[in-house]
C-alpha cells in the first residue's frame, strides 16, 4: 500500500497532479484512511505507469479517461490510431519548418541579403516566439559555432552585439 507521498515519489509527479487525476477521475485510492488519507494499490500504481505512459504520448487528460474507461480494444485502437495521425502531422510541420530554414541556410547570398529584423520576422512567422529563437540559436550555436558566428557577422551586428547572443545561446540550457 502507497500514501500520496510515495506515489509522488515513486512516479515523479507532484501532489497536485496526483489529486488532478483523482478529480478526472482516472486515478482513484484503493481506499482512505479514517484521517481521509489516500491510500493506493499496486493496482493503483499499475494504473498510474499507464497514465504516465499515455500522457508521454501527448494524449489529453480527456483521452486518457477514454481509454480508461472504454472497455473495447477498437475504441482503444482508433483513439490511439488518431493520436498517432496528429503526431505525425506535428512532425510533418516541424520538419517542413526545418527544411524551409535548412534552405534559407544554405543559400548564402540570400542569407546575407536579409537584415537582423527581416531574420526575426521570418522566424516569428513560422511560430518561433523570442523563447524558441532562443533555441533556434542554442542548437545553431551547438551545432555550427563558426557557422553561427559568420551568419551573425552577415547580419552587420557589431562585436558586443554578436558576442551578447552567442553567450545566451551557450548559457541557456532549457
Amino acid at each position: 500500500m502507497y500514501s500520496i507521498g510515495d506515489m509522488v515519489r515513486k512516479f515523479g509527479l507532484s501532489r497536485t497532479t496526483l489529486l488532478y487525476y483523482e478529480d478526472k477521475g482516472l486515478l482513484v485510492p484503493a481506499r482512505r484512511l479514517n484521517s481521509n488519507y489516500r491510500i493506493y494499490s499496486e493496482a493503483d500504481c499499475e494504473r498510474l505507469a499507464l497514465i504516465k505512459t499515455y500522457r508521454r504520448t501527448g494524449l489529453s487528460v480527456e483521452k486518457i479517461g477514454d481509454l480508461l474507461h472504454n472497455g473495447t480494444n477498437d475504441d482503444r485502437e482508433e483513439i490511439l490510431k488518431a493520436q498517432l495521425d496528429t503526431v505525425t502531422n506535428q512532425i510533418s510541420v516541424l520538419s517542413t519548418q526545418r527544411n524551409m530554414l535548412s534552405s534559407l541556410l544554405g543559400k548564402s547570398d540570400f542569407v546575407k541579403s536579409l537584415s537582423k529584423e527581416a531574420w526575426v520576422e521570418l522566424l516569428a512567422s513560422i511560430g518561433l516566439d523570442e523563447a524558441g529563437q532562443l533555441k533556434w540559436h542554442r542548437h545553431f550555436e551547438q551545432q555550427m559555432p563558426d557557422a553561427h558566428q559568420q551568419f551573425l557577422e552577415s547580419l552587420n551586428l557589431d562585436a558586443e552585439e554578436i558576442h551578447r547572443i552567442r553567450t545566451a545561446s551557450a548559457e541557456s540550457d532549457s
